[in-house]
């Protein structure tokens, strides 16, 4: 199932492709998707569930939709989640598999944002 999420995940940019450019909406609707993943995932040790609140903290500061947020905001908030993910990854408290999915749309966000961006 996991699979098919994650193959379906990476057609969805292809619609947007198809138009003449991408819009900080789509990028919003990356960054929501990306909530979902987190909220599913089990972060381990002591400290988890502070961890996991703080990877979905993180991602609603990054959200596009909040009054007066800027580009260069989101993408500072989504480097920060990106490491603070990076690091669960490594020292092994959640899964590889995870780890992984969650620096891929941290990517596609980023790339996403600075590609809008540029365009403004």
């Amino acid at each position: 199932m996991r699979l098919f999420v994650v193959a379906l995940l990476v057609s969805l940019p292809l619609p947007c492709a198809a138009r003449s450019s991408l819009t900080m909406e789509d990028c919003e609707i990356w960054l929501q998707q990306l909530q979902g993943e987190v909220e599913d995932v089990q972060v381990s040790g002591s400290e988890g569930a502070s961890e996991h609140e703080a990877l979905l903290k993180d991602l609603k500061q990054a959200s596009l939709r909040r009054k007066g947020a800027k580009a260069e905001d989101s993408l500072k908030q989504v480097g920060k989640f990106k490491k603070r993910a990076g690091q669960l990854a490594a020292e092994g408290r959640v899964q590889e598999v995870e780890g992984q999915r969650l620096k891929n749309l941290s990517d596609t966000i980023t790339h996403c944002i600075e590609q809008v961006d540029q365009e403004e």
